[in-house]
Order: C-alpha cells, then sequence, then structure tokens
C-alpha cells in the first residue's frame, strides 16, 4: 500500500496516513443502476448520523456499501455499516477497492462490496475520509457512478463536544482536532470539486439539505 504524497495529501493532515485506491474503471460501470454516495470529511462532523438518517428516510432506494475495519465497535456505528476484523484477519481479506490506514488502525472497502452496490438499483452510501474519491479513477465521477460529498467541519468547540459523547481519549481528540483544521481548505482546492455540507447545521436542517442535493444529483 502506497503512502499518499504530493497533491492528493493536504499539508500536516495525517502525517502517517497510508491510502490506496485498486478497482479499476470497467465500462460496463457507466450502465449500472446504482450510484455510490462518498460521504466524507474529518471525524466527527456527522457523517455516520447523516448517512442513517438518510437511509432511514429512503427505505425503498437507499442503503449502506458494507466496509471493513479492524477498529472496535462503536456506539454511534450504523447496523451493517462496518464489519470488525482483528488485524491478522483484516490482512486475509480479499481484494480491496481502497484501503486506509489511519490513527492505527485499517479501513476498506472490498472489491465485490463496492461492485456490488453498483449493480443494485438506488443509491449507496459510503463513509470515508476524503482520499478516498480523489484517488478513484476520473471515469467514476464524471460518470456519476460515485458523487463525493464533503461535510465542512462545524467549530472546534463543537467537535470537541461529540469526540468527548463518543469515548474519545484526550490524544485522539487532539490529533482529530488538528486533522480538522485542515481538511476543509484542502477540499475547497481539490480538483473533483465535493458537494459541500455545512458541519455545524443541526441534525433535521443537514438531513433536509442533503436530500435536496442528492435528489438533484441522481435524477
Amino acid at each position: 500500500m502506497a503512502v499518499v504524497t504530493g497533491l492528493n495529501r493536504p499539508k500536516g493532515i495525517f502525517s502517517g496516513i497510508e491510502c490506496s485506491t485498486r478497482i479499476p474503471w470497467d465500462e460496463r460501470f457507466a450502465t449500472d443502476p446504482g450510484k455510490i454516495i462518498m460521504v466524507s470529511g474529518p471525524s466527527g462532523v456527522g457523517k455516520t448520523t447523516l448517512i442513517r438518517n438518510f437511509i432511514a428516510s429512503q427505505p425503498e432506494t437507499a442503503s449502506a456499501t458494507v466496509s471493513e475495519t479492524t477498529r472496535g465497535p462503536r456506539k454511534s456505528d450504523l447496523l451493517g455499516e462496518y464489519r470488525h476484523w482483528s488485524r491478522e484477519e483484516f490482512l486475509r481479506l480479499g481484494e480491496k477497492a481502497w484501503e486506509i490506514f489511519a490513527h492505527g488502525q485499517y479501513y476498506a472497502t472490498l472489491t465485490h462490496s463496492f461492485r456490488l452496490s453498483l449493480l443494485m438499483p438506488g443509491v449507496h452510501l459510503l463513509n470515508c475520509i476524503p482520499l478516498i474519491p480523489e484517488n478513484l479513477p476520473a471515469q467514476f465521477l464524471l460518470c456519476q457512478r460515485v458523487i463525493p460529498f464533503f461535510i465542512v467541519a462545524p467549530p472546534e468547540p463543537v467537535l470537541r463536544r461529540r469526540f468527548a459523547e463518543r469515548g474519545d481519549n484526550l490524544k485522539i481528540v487532539e490529533e482529530r482536532l488538528s486533522d480538522c483544521r485542515g481538511w476543509n481548505e484542502w477540499a475547497e482546492n481539490s480538483h473533483i470539486g465535493f458537494h459541500k455540507i455545512d458541519g455545524a447545521l443541526g441534525k433535521a436542517q443537514m438531513l433536509e439539505v442533503f436530500t435536496r442535493e442528492v435528489g438533484r444529483l441522481v435524477r
């Protein structure tokens, strides 16, 4: 797995991150009925909550794309969002569409899961960091098979409260706050053009804005 360097990595953010995307473009993807909505942004901006609320509001057409991780379960995790593995088990998993190593944990989506989301009608939501859509083959974005969203980080006091509520220790909180400070500027300058959602919005308002934008994009 290659370390992300140069323009693909925000300066000063995730200095130890490793990221790779391995799924090649296939022309058959262009006519697949499904779309993957990548919901990205810094930790603590409300990605999981937004995905949960959107799926609950659109049960006939929306679902989560399952991912794999070595971190332990959180109470805030969406049902079916992650499968949890030991490090040894994770490294033995099959072919991965993308994989990252961050904050001492591995995260990935299997190529099979990614492909299945494109084959199934409807919208399939994937929680990820912004480096994932940034490093996918461009055709996924040009053909709108993958639609990238970015939730802009709210003010630091709001993030501190959210991290404390989910049980992050002080060291992790400071690391995540450091990450958040640079992600907004990086997303603003990204060449792929994220669809942005204000992370300072309340849950209901964020869902309303997101639902309206997804509806416009997947018509």
